[in-house]
């Protein structure tokens, strides 16, 4: 094979990484990856009949999830237009985010480069191999399972109910499977098995989709109406959520949005960084406007900078805490998961001397927080804390916790403007819903808030870049899903198994 050929498969593998991207929401084109994908593995397997370079294999996937990351991704960039000091990186996050997410779909790729042949059994070790690798993408080096190809089912309440059994990865894994299996039928056309594919492909879909529809309908809920939940977005410009003069009016701001009864009990929940110049245990110098607005049966939920003192080093958090109606501290939650480069610079000491600093406003790194435990309201209820893209992480979320009612995630989605990145958070939180069986609270300054029921389904949420709140009643699931029992071992299970089948189905066709 040529090294012109070569350049030009590349570059194809390129576009059909790109054209993937679309899957995802909010275009939700998932039609595109049977096209996609089928074609990536069908380019696999005609490398190898060339006897190409063991590194071709890698560049193969390499240039295949590079136009999928740097066409789904661009978003992150937009990040970097608040500070002159960062718009220099603004190429960087654009062309180099995909290269280090890319690395692990050419290292899938190259780690079977030995089992490649045009049967079944290598479709199977393919997915096997892609989704193992797109695992590892999510805990490697603080870990960014962002777009997983499992999110292009996002369209469809019924087809992401299987989530509540066996989870996002296990379900990515199948996703790969099915959406790569006309691979041995492209060249030559082969309708046969274009006719046999596709009747497989049908049974699956149409039996997901009947069972998504069946779980829809006989699921029950049990209806809370003790407390009444209150979600504000205030669609405040981030420029302005920092500084002592901003906070105050920022904070009067929230309060207008958080009219409540003051006989009823109600949890109100703001969004992330909407308190950073105060430090918490100070906030009693608003318990005017507290007292004013809120009574006994109130509490406050929101995210706020949050230093603390050890030694003679000072820690910044990015916290999450419960506020009462004397603006007193009832509980604090500091975030695990930090954003590489937007809460913490890697190798700070070193970075920093170049002139480095952390995207979200403040010039040291966050601290990240030791333990993530349910937080008890009024006595019978309690939630997990979610800041920002904690939510991501499918089978991490429980961490210290025992047993929880629902989730909130306040987060700070304004640093992506009007892209699509706000639209994939929000994807990224149904399916948490979905696979724990817990309603989501989600509180955002500038969209997308919303409130999620435990089957995935968005009740109620506000539009980008309008202010605004929501009312809600809490409802849950009867009983605890599959997968928020065994979480990602069912993962280790499906990929454990696969493997045997695969090892026994190369032994008889060895021996046959």
């Amino acid at each position: 094979m040529s090294k012109k050929n070569i350049f030009f498969i590349y570059t194809f593998l390129l576009l059909l990484g790109s054209l993937s991207s679309f899957s995802l929401p909010p275009y939700n084109l998932i039609f595109v990856n049977f096209i996609t994908y089928s074609l990536f593995l069908y380019l696999i397997v005609l490398f190898k009949e060339k006897k190409a370079k063991i590194s071709n294999f890698f560049f193969l996937g390499f240039a295949f999830g590079y136009g999928y990351f740097a066409s789904s991704l661009y978003w992150v960039s937009h990040s970097l237009t608040f500070d002159k000091q960062l718009t220099f990186l603004i190429p960087v996050a654009i062309l180099g985010l995909p290269i280090l997410l890319a690395i692990f779909y050419g290292a899938a790729v190259i780690a079977i480069h030995s089992l490649i042949k045009k049967d079944y059994i290598f479709l199977l070790i393919f997915s096997i191999s892609l989704s193992i690798f797109e695992y590892l993408r999510g805990i490697l080096f603080t870990g960014f399972s962002w777009n997983l190809i499992s999110y292009s089912w996002s369209f469809s309440l019924e087809n992401i109910q299987v989530l509540k059994f066996i989870g996002t990865y296990t379900f990515n894994f199948f996703s790969i499977l099915i959406f790569s299996i006309y691979f041995n039928s492209l060249w030559p056309v082969q309708f046969k098995k274009i006719l046999i594919n596709s009747a497989f492909l049908f049974i699956v879909l149409i039996s997901n989709y009947l069972f998504g529809k069946i779980i829809i309908k006989n699921t029950e809920f049990n209806q809370y109406n003790d407390i009444k939940i209150k979600i504000v977005q205030p669609n405040i410009d981030i420029a302005k959520t920092w500084g002592t003069e901003n906070e105050n009016r920022n904070l009067i701001s929230l309060i207008n949005l958080s009219k409540v009864n003051k006989d009823e009990k109600t949890l109100i929940v703001w969004p992330e960084g909407m308190i950073q110049q105060t430090n918490p245990k100070d906030l009693y110098k608003y318990k005017e406007y507290f007292n004013k607005n809120f009574s006994k049966n109130h509490l406050v939920v929101v995210g706020v900078t949050n230093p603390s003192i050890s030694g003679n080093k000072i820690n910044f958090y990015n916290s999450l805490v419960v506020l009462n109606n004397n603006a007193e501290v009832v509980n604090v939650y500091n975030k695990i998961k930090l954003v590489p480069f937007g809460e913490f610079i890697p190798f700070e000491n070193l970075l920093a001397k170049w002139g480095l600093k952390k995207i979200t406003f403040g010039y040291s790194s966050f601290s990240s927080g030791a333990e993530r435990k349910e937080i008890k309201l009024f006595n019978n209820l309690s939630f997990l804390p979610l800041l920002c893209y904690e939510i991501i992480y499918s089978g991490d979320l429980k961490r210290d916790s025992k047993d929880y009612n629902f989730i909130i995630n306040v987060s700070e989605d304004g640093w992506f403007g009007d892209s699509i990145g706000p639209h994939q958070h929000l994807t990224q939180a149904v399916f948490r819903a979905v696979e724990q069986g817990v309603p989501i609270v989600r509180s955002t300054n500038k969209g997308m808030s919303a409130y999620i029921s435990p089957n995935g389904k968005i009740i109620n949420s506000l539009e980008l870049n309008k202010s605004g709140f929501i009312d809600l009643k809490l409802f849950f699931l009867k009983g605890k899903t599959l997968f928020s029992l065994l979480e990602n071992y069912i993962f280790y299970f499906t990929i454990f198994l696969s493997i045997i089948f695969v090892i026994a189905l190369r032994k008889f066709n060895k021996n046959g």
